[in-house]
Protein backbone atom coordinates (compact mmCIF):
# COMPACT_ATOMS: atom_id res chain seq x y z
CA UNK A 1 0.00 0.00 0.00
CA UNK A 2 1.51 3.59 -0.86
CA UNK A 3 -0.80 5.53 0.00
CA UNK A 4 -4.61 6.17 1.28
CA UNK A 5 -7.61 9.08 1.35
CA UNK A 6 -9.59 8.78 3.77
CA UNK A 7 -12.77 10.73 2.69
CA UNK A 8 -15.79 11.03 5.76
CA UNK A 9 -14.38 8.42 7.74
CA UNK A 10 -14.48 8.75 11.91
CA UNK A 11 -12.63 12.16 12.04
CA UNK A 12 -11.31 12.92 8.43
CA UNK A 13 -12.70 14.71 6.10
CA UNK A 14 -10.55 14.59 3.09
CA UNK A 15 -7.11 13.40 4.00
CA UNK A 16 -4.14 11.41 2.07
CA UNK A 17 -1.70 9.81 3.59
CA UNK A 18 1.53 8.68 1.91
CA UNK A 19 3.46 5.86 3.30
CA UNK A 20 7.38 4.72 2.34
CA UNK A 21 8.95 1.46 2.39
CA UNK A 22 9.80 -0.22 5.29
CA UNK A 23 8.53 1.49 8.72
CA UNK A 24 6.38 3.87 8.82
CA UNK A 25 5.18 5.23 12.42
CA UNK A 26 2.26 6.83 12.92
CA UNK A 27 3.16 9.90 16.22
CA UNK A 28 0.36 12.40 17.26
CA UNK A 29 -1.55 13.27 20.66
CA UNK A 30 -4.23 11.86 22.35
CA UNK A 31 -7.30 11.40 19.58
CA UNK A 32 -5.70 12.71 16.57
CA UNK A 33 -6.52 9.81 14.86
CA UNK A 34 -3.68 7.73 14.50
CA UNK A 35 -5.96 4.57 15.17
CA UNK A 36 -8.33 5.25 12.62
CA UNK A 37 -5.92 5.66 9.92
CA UNK A 38 -4.90 1.75 11.25
CA UNK A 39 -8.67 1.03 11.05
CA UNK A 40 -8.65 2.04 7.71
CA UNK A 41 -5.57 0.36 6.38
CA UNK A 42 -7.17 -3.06 8.32
CA UNK A 43 -10.27 -2.50 6.45
CA UNK A 44 -8.90 -1.98 2.99
CA UNK A 45 -6.43 -4.99 3.36
CA UNK A 46 -9.13 -7.33 4.57
CA UNK A 47 -11.76 -6.27 1.90
CA UNK A 48 -8.42 -6.72 -0.82
CA UNK A 49 -8.02 -10.63 0.35
CA UNK A 50 -11.63 -11.09 0.89
CA UNK A 51 -12.34 -11.08 -2.89
CA UNK A 52 -9.19 -13.14 -4.02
Amino acid sequence: MENIRLQNFRCYEDQLFTFKRGVNLLIGDNASGKTSVLRACKYILSAFFFWI
